[in-house]
């Protein structure tokens, strides 16, 4: 499985930094399975890795684009988002990559 780099749709304070309240999304739209097996795709939110002790509800979370609203911090903190995918070959295999994006207040 070959997962693209993932697209980040990100326009404020350089790579992976947004403010709070910001709302935009993550694409993961080049991502294809060498063997042509269909793919599935699952975002989730890693929340013992970060210091945002918030829950983010994303939009889609089993399509290849999520977007979510950044919750409103008093001081920066991150979060970490998990994208999975899985091809339905024989043996199912699995990919993962990790987003860790900071909330600035």
């Amino acid at each position: 499985m070959v997962l693209s780099s993932i697209a980040l749709d990100l326009s404020q304070g350089g790579p992976n930094v947004v403010g709070s309240h910001w709302s935009e999304g993550f694409s993961a739209e080049g991502t294809t399975d060498p063997d042509g097996d269909r793919i599935s795709f699952r975002w989730w939110q890693f929340l013992e890795a970060g210091t945002c002790n918030q829950m983010v509800r994303m939009d889609d979370p089993l399509g290849k684009r999520i977007s979510f609203d950044a919750p409103d911090v008093d001081e920066p903190c991150t979060i970490h988002i998990i994208l999975e995918v899985e091809d339905q070959g024989t043996p199912e295999l699995v990919a993962y990559q990790r987003l860790i994006i900071t909330v600035n207040p």
